[in-house]
């Protein structure tokens, strides 16, 4: 059987998420978003006049809201019908239009969208097609025909007939021994698992699996047919998608996206890095390129050699403004000596201290504290290691560069 573990549910029972819509609890959910829900005797004020069970699901609806707001956006959350654990979930509004913009080139008129959760995809697929949220939980199926304005069904995926519509499904990632709710890696661990995933990929026209972006690559069917893409959102990586059918725009290529940006490159996996010397500026690449193994297919596209194959830095005699790189120009190169990089710093009106690594050659933390100077001007250390040899890259940012994570060089 496909789901033989429940996802991890909402609080509550769908009667109780139910009431909350109606006009009479509109002044608990006023008092609930006032208070502060860590306070018992705040609590306690809100349940001398309603339920304790109602005002323990409307505390729950006020924060699933607050954090849904980084996702969807202040006006779109306060509307929602939702859960923390499935906003943690669920797909963001800007990743969710960007899929559902592949499945409006493909002209279709009917969506399935299994394990839809509380509907964040779902909301940007109604909005193409009419679609169909399909969840094992009936609160999580609720959910999603409210703020998706959609039909949904309370289904297990395996009685849903999808053949000859378009296919979007998010198997549940949580799984693990002992009834364990801890994310897995592991494509076989997913539930639905790969065997019906198989089988839905064959009788859908069309479709589109959500994966962690940590899923392990080596495990997927990805036959010539097939294609994998790789999602960014404010440089970090978010999600992974398999395309297939007349979904696949690019069989057998892979894609690397980065958003807000809405820029692609495609290319084939495992191309030959080129290498070259540190030059005037060095590149960090958005996370989705490596991840997918494009690196050099987009080293080559861009002419653009790396300064090893195994630390993610690519580097140029020349500025360039590209969605998928950062830019940094070099100020130095040192053998990473701690004291000795801090002499340059200080020579040099060093003062704020961005360090970036691989591998945990330096806890990036201390570092940091250690190199701060009493100076006006920033620097962006890069230590890394280069073979034997472990070397400071002193730089500054170049005008233009977006920022990416400090620490760790996706």
């Amino acid at each position: 059987m496909p789901n033989t573990k429940r996802q991890s549910a909402p609080p509550g029972t769908l009667e109780l998420w139910q009431a909350l819509r109606q006009p009479s609890c509109a002044q608990l959910l006023e008092e609930a978003a006032a208070i502060d829900a860590t306070n018992p005797g705040a609590v306690q004020g809100l349940r001398v006049h309603w339920p304790a069970d109602v005002v323990h699901v409307a505390l729950e609806l006020i924060a699933a809201r607050r954090k849904a707001a980084a996702k969807f956006g202040v006006a779109t959350a306060q509307k929602m019908m939702c859960d923390v654990t499935g906003v943690e979930q669920a797909t963001s509004r800007l990743v969710a239009e960007h899929k559902a913009k592949r499945f409006d080139g493909a002209h279709l008129d009917r969506i399935v969208d299994l394990c839809c959760g509380i509907g964040g995809d779902a909301l940007a697929l109604s909005r193409v097609a009419p679609t169909v949220a399909v969840d094992r939980n009936d609160i999580r199926a609720w959910m999603a025909a409210h703020n998706a304005s959609c039909e949904s069904q309370c289904a297990d995926v395996a009685d849903v007939d999808v053949a000859g519509a378009f296919v979007h499904i998010d198997p549940d990632r949580r799984s693990g021994a002992s009834g364990s709710r801890q994310r897995t890696w592991q494509y076989a661990a997913y539930e639905p698992g790969p065997d019906f995933l198989e089988s839905l990929l064959g009788r859908s026209r069309g479709a589109a699996i959500k994966l962690g972006p940590g899923v392990g690559l080596e495990e997927l069917p990805l036959t010539g047919d097939r294609e994998l893409e790789l999602i960014s959102e404010h440089g970090n990586l978010v999600q992974a998608v398999l395309w297939s059918g007349a979904l696949a725009d690019n069989p057998g290529l892979r894609c690397a996206t980065t958003l807000p940006a809405g820029s692609s490159f495609i290319g084939a996996f495992d191309q030959h890095v080129s290498m070259a010397s540190i030059s005037r500026f060095v590149y960090t690449i958005d996370p989705t390129v490596e991840r997918a193994g494009l690196l050099g297919a987009f080293a080559t596209d861009r002419s653009l050699p790396a300064v090893h194959p195994q630390v993610g830095l690519l580097t140029s005699d020349r500025a360039l403004h590209d969605p998928f790189l950062t830019g940094f120009i070099v100020q130095d190169v040192l053998p990473w000596r701690l004291r000795k990089v801090q002499q340059w710093l200080g020579e040099n009106d060093g003062g704020i201290v961005e360090i970036k690594t691989r591998g945990g050659v330096v806890n990036t933390d201390i570092v940091q504290r250690q190199l701060r100077g009493t100076g006006t001007t920033p620097f962006t250390v890069f230590v890394l290691r280069l073979d034997e040899k472990v070397l400071a890259i002193i730089c500054s940012r170049a005008a233009n560069s977006s920022d990416v994570a400090a620490g760790v060089i996706d």
